[in-house]
């Protein structure tokens, strides 16, 4: 596993030109997604689609992993690869030399070659195993959805930048549910850029990412998700 410079305040975010799907106007990029957009995604081993409630975007390039999963796909000889930075949480189903394998929520920078990420592929969820790791640096937006996951260039991840988990987003959520449209307020939005950016909130998410385990969403229970997937012949998930 390659090591990453700390110097970018821990950042928890995707490459704003990574792909993702969406139900209105097809595929685009992390940065080009809208509030309210519908997403495509992954949550209990099914592919489904969940609402972006709201995005920030980090106004400089900041260090980034570059994930290779599995081999090319099929007809268009493309990688499957995922960029994102360190503290960003994703499902990885742990391989190690125990007879147990279990899913959990690891932190980019401690997934290693050989751990299995979960993909989609032909409508179906499965796992392919991490080839490479290579450190980058690009523009990453943070994005929160009604579901708190994504599927990014084909690979299911979490929206969470930091240990806590589903506790991150939940003010989000609550506060788009209390008031739509609130996250379009140029009001609100400002203030949430000053937040966002916030020396002393880098410092504490530093400090989350220290300290917290890491909390999984409540509708996606890791063991119940990795029970449910559709895995490769000769993998267990018990």
């Amino acid at each position: 596993m390659c090591e990453m410079r700390v110097g970018d305040k821990d950042k928890g975010c995707f490459a704003s030109h990574a792909s993702v799907a969406t139900a209105s106007r097809g595929e685009v990029t992390i940065g080009d997604l809208r509030v309210g957009d519908e997403v495509r995604a992954a949550a209990d081993g099914v592919v489904v689609w969940t609402r972006v409630v709201f995005t920030h975007d980090h106004p400089q390039p900041v260090a980034t992993l570059e994930l290779f999963v599995g081999n090319a796909r099929e007809g268009d000889g493309r990688e499957r690869r995922i960029e994102l930075t360190a503290p960003h949480l994703i499902h990885v189903l742990e391989r190690g030399g125990g007879k147990r394998h279990q899913s959990e929520l690891v932190a980019a920078r401690d997934i290693k070659v050989g751990d299995g990420v979960y993909v989609v592929e032909g409508g179906v969820v499965k796992v392919e195993m991490v080839r490479d790791v290579r450190v980058a640096r690009s523009h990453v937006r943070y994005v929160v959805t009604d579901k708190d996951m994504l599927l990014v260039d084909g690979v299911v991840a979490t929206v969470y930048s930091t240990a806590a988990g589903w506790v991150e987003t939940m003010p989000f959520r609550v506060l788009d549910r209390v008031l739509p449209g609130v996250f379009g307020n140029t009001g609100v939005k400002a203030a949430l850029m000053a937040v966002l950016e916030s020396p002393l909130l880098h410092v504490f998410e530093k400090l989350v990412n220290s300290v917290s385990s890491v909390s999984a969403p409540p509708l996606v229970r890791t063991s119940e998700l990795a029970r449910r997937l559709v895995v490769p012949v000769g993998v267990s998930t018990i």
